[in-house]
């Protein structure tokens, strides 16, 4: 029973990152900065029902791509939190606040 639930939590994950890292806002970004690493680490951390306090680790991943994107140059308008679930900040990520995220 374990094997179907791992494979539930693998397509879970799937879907989930997949529609949060194809967001019109961030989606620009795939030329830039490969979403690859990213979008791996959100789908393992969906398949592990991982969250962060009240937040979905989805959302941590997300948030890193975020970051390198800006980093890159690319602009990701602040929205893109609101747009994907993600709008619940922890006081520990004041320092990404800081990045303009």
């Amino acid at each position: 029973s374990s094997g179907i639930n791992a494979e539930y939590g693998e397509e879970k994950g799937r879907e989930i990152c997949e529609e949060l890292f194809n967001q019109e806002d961030i989606a620009p970004c795939h030329e830039t900065v490969p979403v690859e690493n990213f979008a791996r680490s959100c789908r393992r951390s969906v398949a592990n029902n991982q969250f962060l306090g009240d937040w979905p680790a989805q959302c941590e991943s997300l948030q890193s791509y975020v970051l390198a994107c800006k980093t890159a140059g690319t602009d990701v308008p602040n929205r893109w939190r609101r747009l994907t679930g993600c709008d619940d900040i922890r006081p520990t990520q004041q320092f990404i606040l800081s990045q303009g995220c």
